[in-house]
């Protein structure tokens, strides 16, 4: 039987201390292969192959002197060893199969920023020229039902001081129907409106060979800066529309956190407005 080694690159996330991202495998073409590690520190981790996890695969923990340790990936392609002994060289092996035979497409997005509240209002968004027309941009890499990678821009654009008598660019403000305004008593009076647009590139757009909106959102932040309230709308066709023969209308929810209104928190853990600068403290997609 033909034998074969082959060094890959996954991406894994140590919680404790380290990334770890040097592995080997080693086995034949046709059945499973062992993920093995290099030594290093920490006993929790979470495995996957180009943003696909490896669920439910076998992990075996081994430390000098210490009794051999197993687990399961979990979903997320999680696996914990609460057992483990700190400060010692461990070796983990991650046993599963390389191929997925069903292809499991991106269906969410989470991503927690801070978007600058010193920054000016742009008077309008344009698609063709999104740079100069918004204040912020996230790269996303997602999948489609093939396992074709695509990557989504989403741009940010504040839009304007929530004030009472006036209405959302779009939507309608927490509790009251499209085209409502703020009202005077409004919790979020005084904060600040942003509006989001996830736009697919004329290379990857099925509909057109043109940039293209397809899915849009607005948050609304107070005075403290914590998200208030947040709402999303796709379009044109209810998800997104990659070009290569996929499956159309893929529906992809984009998580900023929670927010005071819906989730009835503080607002503060997820998406913020400080005037701090931009930036992208946690981005994960599935």
């Amino acid at each position: 039987m033909f034998k074969s080694r082959i060094v890959i690159m996954l991406s894994i996330l140590f919680i404790c201390l380290f990334t770890v991202q040097a592995h080997s495998f080693k086995g034949d073409n046709n059945t499973s292969k062992d993920y093995i590690t290099e030594s290093g520190y920490g006993m929790t981790g979470c495995l996957n192959i180009e943003g696909l996890p490896i669920t439910n695969s076998k992990v075996i923990l081994k430390q000098k002197g210490e009794r051999k340790q197993k687990t399961t990936t979990d979903d997320y392609g999680c696996y914990d060893f609460e057992g483990a002994v700190p400060d010692k060289d461990f070796r983990i092996i991650i046993k599963g199969t390389v191929a997925r035979h069903v292809p499991l497409p991106t269906t969410y997005v989470v991503m927690y920023l801070n978007l600058d509240s010193k920054d000016t209002v742009p008077m309008y968004f344009d698609v063709n020229d999104p740079e100069p027309t918004s204040n912020f941009t996230v790269p996303v890499t997602v999948y489609d039902s093939l396992l074709a990678r695509h990557t989504i821009n989403i741009y940010f654009r504040k839009s304007q001081t929530i004030t009472a008598a006036e209405t959302p660019d779009f939507g309608a403000p927490f509790g009251g129907v499209y085209g409502a305004t703020w009202g005077a008593g409004y919790p979020a009076l005084g904060g600040t409106e942003w509006i989001w647009y996830a736009v697919v590139s004329g290379a990857d757009n099925a509909n057109s060979f043109s940039d293209q909106v397809q899915a849009q959102g607005r948050l609304e932040f107070n005075t403290n800066g914590a998200l208030y309230y947040k709402e999303t709308l796709f379009f044109p066709t209810g998800g997104f529309d990659f070009a290569g023969g996929t499956a159309q209308n893929q529906p992809i929810f984009i998580d900023f956190g929670d927010d005071i209104a819906m989730d009835v928190t503080l607002g503060l853990e997820g998406t913020t407005q400080f005037g701090t600068g931009y930036a992208i403290k946690y981005l994960l997609t599935d």
